[in-house]
């Protein structure tokens, strides 16, 4: 049907000379764009500084992991059908219509896979073609990838922070945090993992609870971390389980000796999580979101991700405001906006941002 576009590869990572961390095309994520004025951004890259990451003028290895005996991440997106309910579990929301989220989407057509937008009401994705709103079924849909078990920890793992401890008789000894999720009580919850350890460790009744069955977040290269607070998450927050139909999303915070994975919502009053036996709710941290870079009139910025194709042209999944809504679709260089199809059309706007690595 298409061609697969795979999420990443490495965790390798490097550091620009402002302190502001990227990766490589190759390098799906590991801990990147702090803030680079603000305290919790001292904050993690002091913490990421003792395990290792030399901050000059060339890149760095945050963690290296060798590929042997390891599975590579599979694909950012997966086959989906209408109104099924299985649907949008793990679906990254990007937008917003009629109070209803809107999902990137993608589908075959006239040889090319186009770029559209999903809402849990629609008949497929929703696609501008040809002066056209189309609803094309079957299609794929943008998602994070959670992975179960042990064999999820590997080169794909998303590098969400880290821990080190601290005894009389040794130096510090660093080791890598990942994002987990298990099951608890009715509801999902996401939470940190060392890279040798054997459970998942997630905040719950002022406790951190341990799980042996869990699965690990997989990086993406469009994955980023920004700052928020619960008042104030993000559209595009990526979700790392739910409780009572309420969503948790993933998010990241410092503790004594290590900086850590856990999950926030507005019922919380932070970043919840799991620290020595304890559940710590940390009112500075920051979410897993997609990363999008402003453009418009058909711009493509340089750390685009093709997403999708016409003929042999690449396309690249945008977003827009419209008329009180937040809208998705497609754009490259020969077209002359953000192409989305709505309102029975396929309209074309001039202000966007691009889904970027």
């Amino acid at each position: 049907m298409n061609r697969p576009f795979e999420a990443g590869r490495t965790i390798d990572v490097e550091v620009s000379r402002s302190g502001v961390w990227t990766h490589s095309p190759a390098a799906p994520l590991a801990a990147e764009r702090l803030p680079g004025g603000s305290r919790l951004g001292s904050i993690v890259r002091f913490l990421l500084l003792l395990c290792g990451v030399f901050v000059g003028a060339g890149a760095a290895v945050l963690f290296a992991f060798s590929d042997a005996g390891w599975a590579q991440p599979p694909s950012s997106w997966r086959a989906a059908t209408p109104k099924n309910p299985t649907v949008l579990r793990d679906a990254v929301s990007a937008g917003v219509e009629a109070g209803l989220a809107l999902y990137p989407c993608r589908a075959p057509l006239e040889g090319g896979v186009q770029i559209g937008r999903y809402r849990s009401d629609f008949g497929g994705c929703h696609i501008g073609y040809a002066g056209k709103e189309l609803e094309i079924a079957p299609f794929e849909i943008l998602g994070a990838v959670w992975t179960d078990g042990a064999k999820a920890v590997g080169p794909g793992s998303l590098v969400a922070g880290s821990q080190f401890a601290l005894d009389s008789s040794a130096a510090p000894t660093p080791e890598p945090v990942l994002t987990c999720r298990a099951s608890f009580k009715g509801g999902t919850h996401s939470g940190s993992i060392g890279l040798n350890d054997k459970s998942c460790n997630f905040g719950f009744g002022g406790r951190a609870i341990a799980s042996e069955n869990y699965a690990v977040l997989q990086a993406a290269p469009w994955m980023t971390w920004v700052p928020a607070t619960p008042s104030t998450l993000p559209v595009g927050a990526i979700a790392g389980g739910d409780e009572n139909g309420e969503p948790f999303f993933v998010c990241r915070a410092p503790a004594p000796h290590g900086l850590f994975s856990g999950k926030v919502n507005k019922a919380l009053l932070g970043c919840s999580i799991p620290y020595d036996g304890k559940e710590l709710v940390e009112k500075r941290f920051e979410v897993l979101v997609p990363r999008w870079e402003a453009s418009s009139g058909g711009a493509v910025a340089v750390a685009g991700i093709a997403v999708g194709r016409q003929a042999d042209n690449p396309l690249f999944l945008c977003r827009t405001q419209s008329r009180g809504t937040l809208q998705l679709g497609e754009v490259n260089e020969t077209l002359a906006g953000c192409h989305v199809g709505m309102q029975e059309s396929d309209v074309s706007l001039q202000d966007y941002e691009i889904l970027v690595q």
